[in-house]
């Protein structure tokens, strides 16, 4: 399982909302999403939204902006 936090300020309410509906993300105190995804989810959730890691970050493939992190759950 991957463990991901995504810091919500900066997106739009819209896909904030879509994140919660499509990924099963829950909305937590500070403006932070959070979920635990098996792998392939996580690497849809990232091909689908336009996506890439860094170390243990997830960046917009666009202009490098980070959104959150992610870290692995040992099973």
């Amino acid at each position: 399982m991957i463990r991901v936090s995504i810091a919500a300020g900066k997106m739009d309410e819209s896909v904030e909302e879509a994140y919660v509906k499509w990924w099963g993300f829950e909305k937590k105190e500070g403006n932070h999403l959070t979920a635990a995804m098996r792998d392939e989810d996580f690497k849809d959730f990232l091909k689908t939204n336009n996506l890439i890691v860094y170390k243990n970050h997830i960046k917009e493939y666009q202009d490098g902006d980070i959104l959150g992190d992610f870290s692995v759950v040992e099973r």
